[in-house]
């Protein structure tokens, strides 16, 4: 089996969401697999067109699923010993800085998200302001103007009203001595 038919073929058995391609000991390249589609046709080519030693098979939380290296013919001279700590080390450094990256692209989304949010909420409450705002001068303008029709159509009624408040108001104000007066002078 061929290298890319290796690669293709690993790839369609773990589903990673990325594949890191190292040269030696560093990060060179990551590559985010497409969640759908014709996944492993669009990052095979990618792969096989650059130039990589090891590549690393991650899941979405970031954990290694498998490692493919390349096959190198010409290994006559083995490779030199590297120091495992500071490997250790700059892969956490990676891993930390890639979590970083991550973490503050999801805040910026949703810092974006929240504000988009805000001003559709602003939006809407304006236009309803500006609805009650325009009700209420339609009900002004009504009130002025219905105010003197209503005065005019019905003169009589009011002078009827104070003629009324005009007869019960010295009635009212005696009590009963009054009363007992006019019955005396209607004897």
């Amino acid at each position: 089996m061929d290298e890319e038919e290796t690669i293709r073929s690993t790839l369609a058995k773990w589903k990673p969401a990325q594949v890191l391609l190292f040269q030696g000991d560093e990060l060179y390249r990551t590559i985010e697999v497409p969640t759908k589609g014709k996944r492993w046709q669009a990052v095979v080519p990618v792969i096989m067109k650059l130039e990589w030693s090891r590549l690393e098979l991650r899941s979405r939380a970031g954990s290694v699923l498998d490692v493919i290296t390349a096959d190198q013919e010409e290994e006559a001279a083995p490779a030199p010993a590297r120091p495992e700590p500071i490997t250790r080390e700059e892969r956490q450094l990676a891993l930390m800085l890639q979590a970083q990256d991550q973490a503050l692209k999801h805040r910026t989304a949703e810092t974006q998200m929240a504000l988009t949010a805000a001003a559709t909420i602003l939006d809407k409450v304006a236009g309803i302001i500006g609805g009650l705002v325009e009700l209420q001068q339609i009900q002004l303008n009504h009130a002025r103007q219905s105010a003197p029709a209503v005065k005019a159509e019905k003169p009589d009624d009011i002078a009827e009203a104070l003629q009324l408040l005009q007869t019960i108001t010295p009635l009212l104000g005696s009590g009963q001595g009054n009363a007992k007066t006019e019955t005396k002078g209607a004897d």
